[in-house]
Protein backbone atom coordinates (compact mmCIF):
# COMPACT_ATOMS: atom_id res chain seq x y z
CA UNK A 1 0.00 0.00 0.00
CA UNK A 2 3.02 2.17 -0.37
CA UNK A 3 6.43 2.68 1.44
CA UNK A 4 8.32 5.29 3.46
CA UNK A 5 6.93 8.97 2.06
CA UNK A 6 9.45 10.65 0.22
CA UNK A 7 10.28 14.57 0.40
CA UNK A 8 11.51 16.07 -2.62
CA UNK A 9 12.14 19.55 -2.68
CA UNK A 10 13.14 21.99 -5.25
CA UNK A 11 15.56 24.14 -5.58
CA UNK A 12 15.79 27.09 -2.92
CA UNK A 13 14.09 24.61 -0.42
CA UNK A 14 10.42 25.16 -1.65
CA UNK A 15 8.15 22.41 -1.87
CA UNK A 16 7.28 20.75 -5.27
CA UNK A 17 3.88 20.60 -6.36
CA UNK A 18 1.35 18.91 -4.94
CA UNK A 19 0.47 15.64 -5.76
CA UNK A 20 -2.83 13.85 -4.80
CA UNK A 21 -2.22 10.81 -2.56
CA UNK A 22 -2.76 7.22 -4.22
CA UNK A 23 -4.00 5.68 -0.86
CA UNK A 24 -7.22 7.98 0.81
CA UNK A 25 -9.00 7.11 3.75
CA UNK A 26 -13.11 7.04 3.53
CA UNK A 27 -14.45 10.45 4.31
CA UNK A 28 -11.52 11.73 1.47
CA UNK A 29 -12.62 8.39 -0.64
CA UNK A 30 -16.41 10.15 -0.09
CA UNK A 31 -15.84 13.63 -1.12
CA UNK A 32 -13.81 12.13 -4.29
CA UNK A 33 -15.95 9.99 -5.51
CA UNK A 34 -19.62 11.21 -4.43
CA UNK A 35 -20.59 8.00 -3.33
CA UNK A 36 -21.33 6.99 0.36
CA UNK A 37 -19.32 5.01 2.90
CA UNK A 38 -21.45 1.98 2.71
CA UNK A 39 -21.21 1.99 -1.47
CA UNK A 40 -17.18 2.43 -1.35
CA UNK A 41 -17.20 -0.41 1.19
CA UNK A 42 -19.60 -2.77 -0.67
CA UNK A 43 -17.58 -1.83 -4.39
CA UNK A 44 -14.37 -2.70 -1.86
CA UNK A 45 -15.28 -5.53 -0.91
CA UNK A 46 -16.72 -6.99 -4.28
CA UNK A 47 -13.17 -5.82 -5.99
CA UNK A 48 -14.93 -3.18 -7.74
CA UNK A 49 -11.91 -0.90 -6.00
CA UNK A 50 -8.87 -1.67 -4.17
CA UNK A 51 -8.43 -0.73 -0.98
CA UNK A 52 -6.03 -2.01 1.75
CA UNK A 53 -6.13 -1.41 5.80
CA UNK A 54 -3.83 0.16 7.88
CA UNK A 55 -2.43 -1.47 11.11
CA UNK A 56 -5.35 -0.29 13.01
CA UNK A 57 -7.31 -1.86 10.61
CA UNK A 58 -9.08 1.03 8.97
CA UNK A 59 -9.55 1.33 4.96
CA UNK A 60 -7.42 3.72 2.67
CA UNK A 61 -8.99 3.02 -0.78
CA UNK A 62 -6.90 3.32 -3.85
CA UNK A 63 -7.45 7.04 -5.71
CA UNK A 64 -6.73 5.00 -8.82
CA UNK A 65 -8.89 2.57 -8.92
CA UNK A 66 -11.71 4.95 -8.07
CA UNK A 67 -10.28 6.31 -11.24
CA UNK A 68 -10.25 3.43 -13.19
CA UNK A 69 -14.16 2.92 -11.77
CA UNK A 70 -15.96 5.64 -13.31
CA UNK A 71 -13.48 6.13 -16.11
CA UNK A 72 -11.71 8.91 -15.02
CA UNK A 73 -8.31 10.30 -16.27
CA UNK A 74 -5.41 11.76 -14.35
CA UNK A 75 -6.30 14.97 -15.34
CA UNK A 76 -9.44 15.84 -14.45
CA UNK A 77 -8.74 13.61 -11.10
CA UNK A 78 -6.27 16.68 -9.95
CA UNK A 79 -9.02 18.99 -10.59
CA UNK A 80 -11.45 16.93 -8.40
CA UNK A 81 -8.82 17.01 -5.75
CA UNK A 82 -7.82 20.45 -6.18
CA UNK A 83 -11.79 21.40 -5.56
CA UNK A 84 -12.16 20.29 -1.67
CA UNK A 85 -8.18 21.32 -1.13
CA UNK A 86 -6.23 18.07 -1.15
Amino acid sequence: MGGARENKTYPRGRPGPAVAPRWLPLSSARAYSGLGSNTLRRLADEGLISAGRTAGGHRRFDRESIDEYFGRDDLRAQEILGSFGR
